[in-house]
């Protein structure tokens, strides 16, 4: 029911990229037309670029790459989850901003 409900809301109201937040991958992965927001969030965030192909039936399949849709994959480290808001907030947000608006300087 998810998986169905985003797809109605994607087609309703097609995003113009996208971000998505994993772990415990500790980079930056990207589909699509997505390079160069994904080298820019790669340095906001201090994560290596990583390049790790989209995989039949993932989100980065569907719309990076049958949608060409940009879509970043922020893979945080293995332990982020015990990390306070704060902390992941001070780390992290350069990543939502850029998403948000891709012309926005990363230092």
């Amino acid at each position: 029911p998810e998986s169905r409900a985003l797809y109605r809301l994607i087609n309703l109201f097609p995003p113009a990229r996208v971000l998505s937040i994993h772990q415990p991958l500790n980079c930056v992965d990207y589909d699509g037309p997505a390079r160069p927001l994904a080298q820019k969030i790669a340095h906001a965030t201090n994560l290596p670029l990583k390049k790790l192909g989209a995989r039949p039936g993932s989100l980065g399949s569907f719309l990076g790459v049958d949608k060409s849709i940009p879509t970043i994959t922020l893979e945080l480290p293995p332990n982020a989850h015990h990390l306070p808001p704060q902390t992941l907030w001070k780390k992290y947000h350069l990543a939502l901003l850029l998403t948000i608006n891709p012309h926005l300087s990363s230092s």
